[in-house]
């Protein structure tokens, strides 16, 4: 029985770090400081040079500035988050990484944030900004 118990509490800490990541990314994109306090410097950005060739830069904390987000992270009340899962169950892995991505249609549009559970905090550790 304790066996049952302990396989339930690993299956539900994947969902629980998935709502706890949610919360933590509306803060992020609302507060400088907890944004700063939240990444890791130096922090790695990844970009196209469009040659077909990617360049790697880094950032210091003094260098950083302060990136708002999407306008729907700045949402108040009502909000909502588009979810798209891979199987029927919703369930999330406890990986302690998380990847918010930013894919246009036929606009150009395509970046990515990677997070990484560090210590119980998460903290932003890379960008890639493949924009047109």
């Amino acid at each position: 029985m304790s066996l049952i118990l302990i396989s339930a509490c690993s299956g539900m800490s994947g969902r629980s770090q998935t709502i706890d990541f949610r919360g933590f990314v509306r803060d992020f994109f609302n507060s400088e400081d907890f944004q700063a306090s939240h990444t890791q410097f130096p922090l790695e950005i990844v970009s196209w040079t469009g040659d077909g060739e990617f360049s790697s830069t880094f950032v210091t904390e003094n260098e950083w500035s302060f990136y708002e987000g999407p306008a729907d992270f700045q949402c108040d009340e009502s909000c909502y988050d588009i979810m798209i899962y891979d199987d029927f169950d919703k369930r999330q892995r406890d990986s302690g990484e998380r990847v918010l991505a930013f894919e246009g249609v036929s606009n150009g549009i395509n970046s990515s944030m990677y997070f990484r559970l560090t210590n119980g905090k998460w903290h932003l550790v890379k960008i890639e900004d493949f924009n047109n």
